[in-house]
């Protein structure tokens, strides 16, 4: 049985922000309440989760990740998934998904390979302003907390330069919500650090196009 989890149709009509460089953000990801619902109350386990971390350097980040799909390398992660999960693994790599996240962005993707990796940030996870590394072409990041306070951190920082001081858009990772980024040399963009020690683990989806 096919499941349809994204909402493509609101994705493909996607009108994307050029300044401070290509980007967009929907509150309409899921093609239900009902379908979002399914993802986050079946988000893997904890157990399949690895720390990733660098304190120096150009990018000093906290996270735990857990990468579900590459297929640059042909593999799936030994995870055990329920209907829902798997359901939207196979629609991100569909020709649906490629086509329409290819109208958002105006760009070709058919040379593109998919990593998809799941993330939590915990308390004081954080990923510094950075631009992405060239191979990356466009990302979608799908939020997958039922709710979300920005008191506690974990925002998504939309930047203009390589600072938290160069901050001209803050998105809530909020359920439903989804950010789109076109790589540049200037799309800076970062996570603040999730401060409150009774926050949830903030989850997210990311689906990265690849050359």
């Amino acid at each position: 049985m096919n499941l349809s989890i994204l909402n493509l149709k609101a994705l493909k009509s996607e009108v994307l922000r050029t300044s401070p460089y290509e980007w967009g953000v929907t509150e309409k990801t899921f093609v239900s309440g009902n379908a979002a619902r399914s993802i986050t109350m079946t988000f893997p386990e904890k157990e399949f989760f690895g720390l990733v971390e660098r304190e120096g350097g150009s990018k000093p980040y906290r996270m735990y990740r857990c990468t579900l799909v590459d297929t640059r390398e042909k593999r799936r992660k030994d995870v055990p998934l329920p209907l829902p999960w798997e359901a939207l693994l196979n629609e991100v790599q569909s020709s649906k998904y490629r086509e329409a996240i290819e109208l958002c962005a105006g760009l070709s993707l058919q040379e593109c390979q998919i990593e998809v990796t799941a993330w939590e940030y915990r308390k004081s996870c954080w990923l510094s302003p950075h631009v992405d590394e060239a191979e990356k072409v466009v990302t979608q990041v799908i939020y997958l907390n039922e709710s979300w306070n920005p008191a506690w951190g974990g925002t998504l920082c939309i930047l203009r330069g390589p600072t938290f001081k160069d901050t001209v858009e803050k998105i809530s990772p909020a359920l439903g919500t989804s950010a789109i980024i076109v790589r540049s040399e200037r799309s800076y963009h970062a996570v603040q650090k999730v401060t409150y020690p009774d926050a949830p683990p903030r989850r997210s989806l990311q689906v990265a196009f690849k050359r």
